[in-house]
């Protein structure tokens, strides 16, 4: 999520919005930490890493969670 095949950062849908002085929230019917949701703000190479990807919401640009 949020890497490339060379495994560099891409920014992904919050980052784009906060360079335009967006906010953003995330709503889901599953964890935040899953793959769907978690695509909107983590950068991370396997989906079941969700220790770190709930550490890279907590440091991204989400408002509400």
């Amino acid at each position: 999520m949020g890497i490339d095949s060379a495994k560099q950062e891409v920014k992904n849908i919050s980052e784009i919005l906060d360079d335009y002085h967006y906010h953003s929230g995330l709503v889901a019917t599953s964890s935040v930490t899953h793959a769907s949701p978690a695509a909107h703000y983590a950068h991370i190479d396997s989906r079941y890493k969700e220790e770190a990807i709930a550490t890279q919401l907590t440091e991204s640009t989400i408002k509400i969670a």
